[in-house]
């Protein structure tokens, strides 16, 4: 009982204990499947999502964002790997800290990666449990999504989880517009 509790708090999604048939072992492996599937039902795949690259200047940074419209995006290192996510605050406070150089000139110099706060909008991974992708939704309007090496692979967007929810819990279509 004690390895049950340890392997389960230690961040184990089920613990099969011996003697198991293979149809137990099937049916939990299958019902992992379905609660993954779900989740990657809501995944917008990376070549979907705009994203900014690291090395990316805070020029490019800015125009990238403002073609798209959005507030925040993910950073990605040149490998793939998600590095964090940067706001239009963070621009701004870039921007307050250069003593007001503002122009788009005096952007060139600074790098993306330079804007990215440690900790915020952190990514979960594609196995985490729902969870922890409806804790993250709490404070995230969107949570990057890592596979198993860290590479990002997309996003959740909050809106998207909380369709789902209110579809899973029945309400009627117009509920949702």
């Amino acid at each position: 009982e004690v390895d049950k509790i340890t392997g389960l708090n230690i961040g184990a999604d089920d613990y099969v204990t011996k003697p198991f048939t293979p149809m137990e072992l099937m049916a939990r492996v299958n019902s992992h499947l379905r609660r993954y599937r779900k989740f990657l039902e809501k995944l917008t795949p990376k070549e979907n999502v705009a994203y900014l690259q690291g090395d990316n200047t805070l020029r490019q940074g800015l125009e990238r964002m403002r073609a798209h419209g959005y507030t925040a995006v993910p950073v990605l290192e040149e490998d793939g790997s998600y590095l964090g996510s940067v706001s239009e605050g963070d621009f701004l406070w870039h921007i307050v800290e250069q003593n007001g150089k503002c122009g788009m000139k005096a952007q060139e110099s600074g790098l993306i990666r330079d804007l990215v706060r440690p900790g915020w909008n952190p990514p979960v991974r594609v196995d985490a449990p729902l969870d922890a992708l409806l804790q993250s939704a709490l404070v995230q309007n969107f949570i990057p999504v890592v596979d198993d090496r860290g590479a990002f692979i997309g996003i959740v967007t909050r809106k998207d989880i909380l369709q789902w929810a209110i579809t899973r819990a029945g309400c009627p279509k117009s509920a949702l517009s």
